[in-house]
Formats: C-alpha cells, sequence, structure tokens
C-alpha cells in the first residue's frame, strides 16, 4: 500500500500469501503492507477469503505459499511457541462474535491478556478498567456478560483486544452481529483508539458503512485481493 505514511516502514507485510484447505488454496497471492497509523478494510462476499487471509496473517493457519512479515520478522518462520508470544505481545484480534468467557466478569474477561502477559491483578484490574472507560463501559465491569446487550458484548470484546495496547489490530467482522447504527458508533470507536495508539488496523467486513470509516479499502474475490481505494475524509 502506497500514500499512508509513507516515511515508516510497514509493521505488517504479506507476500505471495496463500492459504487454506483445498486446490486451489482458499486465498493465494496475496501481497499487502500495513504501516502504523493505518485502518484498512478488507471486503468480500461471505466465502471469498477474508477470515482466511486473517487467521493467516495471525499465524493461525499454515501458510501454503508466501510469506507473513511483522516488523521485519518472518513470523512464518517462527516457532509455535514464539508466535504464540508474538500473537499475545503484539496483536490484538476482535472474533465476529465476541469470544468472550462466560465464567468470568467483563472486567475479568478485560484483564486476561495482561494476566497473561505477567501483569498484577491490582495493575491489571486498573488497565481494564481505563480501557472500559474509554469505550463508555465504566460501570460494567462488575457485571455478567449475560446482563449485556450485544452492543455492550462487543465493545468489552474491543476493550480486551486493545487493553495490552498492540500494535496491529486485527478484527473479523467485529460488528457483524450489530444493528447499522451501533455496528459504526462501535467502529467508530475502535478506530479512535487505534488511531490515537499510533497503531494499525485490518478490518475484515462485508459492510460498506463500515468500509467507510477506514482510511483504504482493498476488496478480495475469490481468494484475490483487488487494488486498494483511498477513503478521503471519512475518518470519525
Amino acid at each position: 500500500m502506497n500514500g499512508l505514511h509513507d516515511a515508516e516502514q510497514p509493521l505488517l507485510v504479506c507476500r505471495g500469501v496463500a492459504a487454506g484447505f483445498g486446490d486451489p488454496p482458499t486465498v493465494s497471492g496475496v501481497d499487502l503492507s500495513l504501516r502504523r497509523g493505518e485502518v484498512v478494510a478488507l471486503r468480500g462476499a461471505s466465502g471469498s477469503g477474508k477470515s482466511t487471509l486473517l487467521s493467516a496473517v495471525a499465524g493461525l493457519s499454515p501458510l501454503r505459499a508466501g510469506a507473513v512479515e511483522y516488523a521485519g520478522t518472518r513470523v512464518s518462520d517462527l516457532s509455535e511457541r514464539r508466535r504464540s508470544r508474538w500473537r499475545l505481545e503484539s496483536l490484538g484480534v476482535v472474533f465476529q462474535f465476541g469470544d468472550l468467557i462466560p465464567e468470568l466478569r467483563v472486567s475479568e474477561n478485560v484483564e486476561l491478556p495482561l494476566r497473561l502477559l505477567g501483569s498484577s491483578r491490582r495493575e491489571a484490574a486498573a488497565r481494564a478498567a481505563d480501557q472500559l472507560a474509554e469505550l463508555g463501559l465504566e460501570e460494567m465491569g462488575g457485571r455478567w456478560l449475560g446482563e449485556l446487550s450485544g452492543g455492550q458484548a462487543q465493545r468489552v470484546a474491543v476493550a480486551r483486544a486493545l487493553v495490552h495496547r498492540p500494535a496491529l489490530l486485527l478484527a473479523d467482522e467485529p460488528t457483524g452481529s450489530l444493528d447499522e447504527t451501533t455496528a459504526v458508533h462501535t467502529m467508530q470507536a475502535m478506530l479512535r483508539l487505534v488511531r490515537e495508539r499510533g497503531a494499525a488496523a485490518l478490518v475484515v467486513t462485508h459492510d460498506r458503512s463500515i468500509a467507510a470509516v477506514c482510511d483504504a479499502e482493498m476488496t478480495i474475490t475469490n481468494g484475490r485481493l483487488g487494488g486498494e481505494q483511498p477513503l478521503a475524509g471519512v475518518r470519525p
């Protein structure tokens, strides 16, 4: 990708990535790069390969060809242990349906990445409370997930993905289960925090209104990427 933060080295680079089962692979020949400060939407119809590509970028599924590089490190060459640590330290992931843990309260869900990274219970609780407040959920920390609306639960998932201040956010249909108004508000809150922190985000969506709050849009059709389309003047 060109035209955004050209003075910086890319944070994420995919070179000729092919991934997914079957013949041909679900995605193939994917080249893209993402710099700090960029928020890029990846659009495509159901089954086009969006989620497969995101999984490959996150190192959650093996590559059939090509390479994924993060800050100059070839992630696809790391051992599984080092790749897991990289995901924990550097990535924030928002899944389509949140994937929160119902046995934990809201604050405990958000604290989880910090606890896994070795933060004390007190530090993790304080940072989780701050993150929830930034997303308008300051009164929700003690609640169970079943007490939340769909929009609130999705914002909790966003809080969990961002609480450890990752450099790269990967979001897979993060608002797919929400109504349009709630979806746009949730996306705007998420991307505001990403931009304020100088991180980067790749957002998988089929929704044009969600793509419109990003900096640029790419399309994927039958596993292959189309060109980048800048979306001028759409930042919230």
